[in-house]
């Protein structure tokens, strides 16, 4: 189930960034805060070795080099980005959710099987 519970909070963040009124800088913000946080715990137990490394390097990313992801470390690593950064995670987002919507997919053809 854990890449079903990804793929939800992917998709809550895939929503988020359409529908919300702010700058990119904002939406990141809110984005990496709640989703990705929740996404980030769960890819511990991804079985994909490839996603799970990529789910890992974009937490980085966006929460810097503090010890543990958190609101704040999101809050002081997007607010120090530039804007091409800002705009080069917002896309790395949205690949993750496409992969993670690709990997959703093969587990339930494989759970339907």
């Amino acid at each position: 189930m854990t890449i079903v519970e990804c793929w939800e909070h992917m998709h809550e963040a895939m929503l988020e960034l359409a529908t919300r009124c702010a700058t990119p800088r904002q939406r990141l913000l809110v984005v990496a805060q709640d989703q990705l946080l929740a996404v980030s715990e769960l890819s511990q137990n991804i079985c994909d070795a490839e996603l799970k490394a990529w789910i890992e390097r974009l937490t980085r990313q966006l929460h810097g080099t503090f010890n543990r992801p958190t609101r704040c470390s999101a809050f002081s690593t997007i607010n120090a980005m530039s804007d091409d950064e800002v705009d080069t995670a917002l896309m790395e987002v949205v690949a993750i959710y496409d992969a993670v919507t690709r990997a959703e997919l093969l587990e339930r053809m494989r759970a339907a099987a």
